[in-house]
């Protein structure tokens, strides 16, 4: 009953979207302009913005395309809380050079971090595993919330690592294998910490986190505050 009533919303939802398109045609998710979903422009600029860095937070080294700002910000949250489906082929273009560098090693599987219950309900369909089909590389469904967290932009900073921790569940697939861990922004770092220690609890190796975009602010004073890009993305 609970995944009948969860395909029914996101049912409701896309048609919505259709007779929403049918009245006022959406425009380029970055500028405004025509044509949907982004424009030559805003898509050439995408690519330009790319900076396939690597950081180091928590402890744990990120590969990332994007810093969460301008153009790359717009198309993220145009896919997360618009529902803009189409640009999951442009992300998608760009998330592959990272992914595939990493994925070379025997036994490796991707492995995306889920969105959560109330996420899920919200949106009706999981954005990087998308990005991921539209990437044309296989995804694993390996990584499960086992209880209930917090939105993290209601929790002081040092509560947010605490409000992950032990809520992520590994499947037993995932012994012996190596796992390159896909999120879609890294901001604190906290649930890609805990989504490493459950992939290790049940037997796995995480070997590489890739990311869209990062949203904390290293070496970048422009960046906006983090509290203010959870806000916009949980």
């Amino acid at each position: 009953m609970h995944q009948i009533l969860v395909s029914l919303g996101a049912l409701l939802r896309k048609s919505f979207s259709y007779f929403i398109e049918a009245i006022a045609p959406s425009n380029c998710a970055v500028c405004g302009k025509l044509p949907k979903p982004v424009c030559v422009g805003c898509a050439n600029g995408l690519f330009e913005e790319a900076l396939f860095e690597s950081r180091q937070i928590l402890g744990i080294n990120i590969h990332y395309a994007f810093a969460y700002r301008g153009g790359p910000r717009e198309l993220i949250l145009a896919l997360k809380q618009h529902g803009e489906t189409e640009v999951a082929r442009l992300l998608a273009l760009v998330l592959q050079p990272l992914l595939t560098r990493e994925v070379g090693v025997a036994d490796t599987v991707i492995v995306a971090i889920p969105p959560t219950a109330t996420s899920m309900r919200r949106r009706g369909f999981w954005p990087m595993q998308l990005v991921l089909r539209q990437a044309g590389l296989p995804v694993r469904n390996l990584l499960k919330w086992s209880r209930k967290v917090k939105a993290q932009h209601n929790l002081p900073r040092a509560a947010r690592r605490q409000n992950r921790q032990g809520a992520l569940t590994a499947k037993p697939a995932v012994a012996g294998r190596n796992v390159v861990l896909v999120d879609d922004v890294v901001t604190t770092g906290a649930t890609v910490i805990e989504a490493r220690r459950a992939i290790s609890e049940a037997g796995g190796e995480v070997v590489a986190v890739v990311a869209l975009a990062l949203a904390a602010k290293i070496n970048y004073p422009h960046f906006e505050s983090i509290d203010e890009t959870l806000k916009e993305l949980r």
